[in-house]
């Protein structure tokens, strides 16, 4: 009877609907058998409760055998196990984030669903390299430094605890703390992804808590993780495959809605490449999400391609930063084969792909198709070229024509020996500033690869089938000149500086590209002012990147003034009443979502080439209160690069989404086996006391 009670309080039925079916069924069989049972001796009836009990007992097994109810129930006289709860407790955690920390610590203790009776957590806090316990909690006091498992932990304690549950953003090893590749692997800025191993206690991780692998100062997908989490912990399931395969799928279920799936590759230390799928309730809505995220401590691995007759490969090779990457140069010889043996095939798929040449990459077909399978990685690409090339031809036919934007910038070739060898200078009217570092946003040059192409451009970009890489670096002996592709648009940009100081500027700008952990592209635009004869002012030139933070190196230079983001790679967004607008989460880049809109205002319809939204934190009656909402500080909407709607303090909604790794944990339960052993001995039971009262 203890077991058939147990059985039953630990039972995931669903609310009131089980209860009213018990009552009824026990209606019922009062009914039934106070018929059946009218006229029988007390010998008889006596005989007939226990065989019924039995018989009941069989039913209540084959249900479970069956249709495997969701139960947390451990049949064991053993004492509890122990949940170990270590809380990550930085600097980070103390300032911006401490309430949410709270929040969900809260909801976790109180989380029936996760946390079996049966199961005692156990909490400690962490603070660099120390443990400490936690006030108010029964906790467990680990003195010394954590490596890799609190070794003040006894043996009895330790043969208790069942699972550990980590809290962190990822960044409390911040070269500091002793923790490493035994356990946890970490470097700075870059938060943690755990390889999960066992410890040599044991014991393993079984629960890792991150905030979607970014930085926790300023993450908006974080606040959306806790906002989540505290409100829809109790009803996720999580769950992650071994990672003996070298890869991990975690999966992510959130009340029945909210799926993420993620696989990670975790067999090395490197840059690793998640890819989320997220859906929300609305079937139309699926998005993936592509994010890069570095483990351990390793060396990048770059890989160079480069055309033995290129005279800058030397430059590139001892321009590199030398002390975290690992170059790996493939080098091509006249006839397009490759020098020192190399076998494209047996190239790892590189951090940073580095294609140098004239623009004839293309030709060699093996040099295609290894391009090719890192394309389809999704490795950061850049193409530089010398001077000298197909694109530089491509360049220098567009001499006769005036690119111009907002009427700052008219692009010039000028001879051989001139202040650049492009010739492309910044002419504002009334004066120049040759001392200026100028990033021109100019119209495409090219739509497609087609058109590029037909007009005698890089034979390497047909046989890849990329439209356009995502930035080429057209090199000179003394002056380089960047053209970075994005939102259709080509940046270019130079910097008047001398051959002496040419290896400081290369280094400045591969170091940048290279410390791109998922390739950012920049995204600029000049600031829009009237210009009139006579004015002989600069031009302003704002720039940042795409995650909203200034280009570093002294590349270029920057204004107090915030720069619109014209990518408008993003979900639809619809107006659902004054002011207020309905929007499905899509990419988030440091505080921007980026929407493609077609807004109705005062009953006019039109569309909108860019919409920039610019997200206020969520404050913290809305977190109390659990409203999924988010406040826009600004929402511009643009058509034709003119802003023709701003408007202040917009309401949008955002789907709840999950940014959670989550390794189920394996309760001890009844197995199908014990259940076939119980049913037979009670099916025998029955048969045997049977026979005893005389009933066979």
């Amino acid at each position: 009877m203890v077991l058939f009670a147990e059985i039953i309080t630990n039972i995931d039925f669903h609310g009131q609907v089980f209860w009213l079916a018990l009552i009824i069924g026990l209606f019922g069989f009062w009914i039934w058998y106070t018929h059946r049972t009218a006229g029988r001796s007390p010998v008889v009836l006596k005989g007939l409760w226990i065989i019924w009990s039995l018989r009941g007992l069989g039913a209540i097994l084959l249900i479970f055998l069956f249709f495997e109810p969701d139960l947390n129930l451990s049949i064991s006289e053993s004492k509890p196990k122990k949940i170990l709860v270590l809380v990550d407790q930085s600097a980070s955690m103390k300032s911006a984030w401490q309430s949410e920390w709270s929040m969900v610590l809260q909801n976790f203790r109180q989380t029936g669903n996760d946390i079996s009776r049966d199961h005692k957590l156990i909490w400690a806090t962490m603070t660099g390299p120390n443990i400490t316990p936690r006030d108010g909690l029964n906790a467990i006091r680990f003195d010394g430094k954590f490596s890799p498992f609190p070794s003040k932990l006894s043996t009895p304690m330790r043969d208790q605890i069942e699972g550990v549950v980590l809290f962190s953003d990822g960044q409390f090893n911040v070269g500091r703390s002793p923790l490493d590749a035994e356990w946890i692997n970490n470097i700075p800025i870059y938060p943690v992804i755990p390889a999960l191993p066992k410890s040599p206690t044991g014991l393993k991780i079984d629960a890792l808590i991150v905030p979607d692998f970014v930085r926790a100062e300023d993450s908006l997908p974080i606040q959306l993780f806790w906002h989540s989490l505290s409100a829809e912990l109790k009803n996720a399931t999580f769950s992650i495959t071994d990672v003996a395969s070298n890869t991990a799928i975690v999966e992510t279920r959130v009340a029945a809605n909210h799926h993420i799936r993620t696989k990670i590759k975790l067999s090395e230390p490197g840059i690793h490449r998640l890819r989320f799928t997220i859906k929300s309730a609305n079937p139309e809505v699926a998005v993936e999400a592509r994010k890069m995220v570095r483990v351990g401590k390793s060396r990048q691995h770059v890989v160079l391609i480069a055309d033995a007759l290129t005279p800058l490969v030397g430059v590139v090779q001892r321009s590199l930063p030398d002390s975290n990457y690992t170059l790996e140069s493939l080098i091509l010889t006249k006839q397009g084969r490759f020098m020192l043996n190399a076998d494209p095939e047996k190239t790892e798929s590189p951090d940073l792909l580095i294609l140098l040449d004239d623009g004839m990459l293309g030709e060699n077909r093996e040099t295609a198709k290894l391009i090719t399978r890192i394309y389809q990685d999704s490795i950061p690409t850049v193409i530089f070229n010398r001077g000298q090339s197909r694109l530089h031809q491509l360049i220098g036919g567009l001499q006769s024509e005036r690119m111009v934007d907002d009427g700052a910038f008219v692009p010039t070739i000028t001879p051989e020996g001139s202040a650049h060898p492009l010739g492309i200078m910044a002419n504002s009217p009334g004066g120049k500033d040759a001392n200026m570092d100028f990033w021109v946003s100019l119209p495409p040059l090219v739509p497609s690869a087609n058109d590029l192409m037909s007009t005698g451009g890089i034979p390497i970009f047909q046989r890849i089938g990329v439209a356009r890489p995502q930035a080429v670096i057209i090199l000179d002996r003394t002056r380089p000149l960047v053209i970075f592709n994005g939102d259709g648009y080509w940046r270019w940009f130079f910097r008047p500086v001398g051959g002496t100081h040419f290896e400081q500027f290369w280094n400045q700008v591969l170091t940048y590209l290279i410390n791109r952990a998922d390739m950012k592209l920049v995204a600029i635009q000049l600031q829009s002012r009237e210009n009139t004869v006579g004015d002989d002012s600069p031009i302003i030139v704002q720039v940042r990147d795409i995650e909203g933070a200034p280009l570093e190196g002294g590349m270029v230079s920057l204004s107090q003034t915030k720069i619109e983001n014209k990518r408008t790679d993003a979900l639809g967004l619809d107006r659902i009443g004054p002011g207020t607008f309905q929007a499905n989460l899509n990419t988030f880049e440091n505080g921007n979502y980026h929407l493609r809109a077609t807004v109705d205002l005062n009953g006019t319809t039109w569309g909108a080439d860019t919409v920039t939204v610019n997200i206020a934190p969520f404050s913290a009656e809305m977190q109390q209160t659990g409203v999924n909402r988010l406040m826009l500080d600004r929402l511009a909407v643009k058509s034709g690069g003119n802003i023709i709607n701003q408007a202040e303090g917009v309401n949008m909604k955002f789907p709840q989404t999950e940014y959670v790794i989550w390794h189920e944990f394996h309760w001890p339960g009844i197995r199908s086996t014990w259940l076939i052993v119980l049913m037979i001995v009670v099916f025998g039971l029955e048969w045997a006391y049977r026979r005893r009262i005389g009933l066979m």
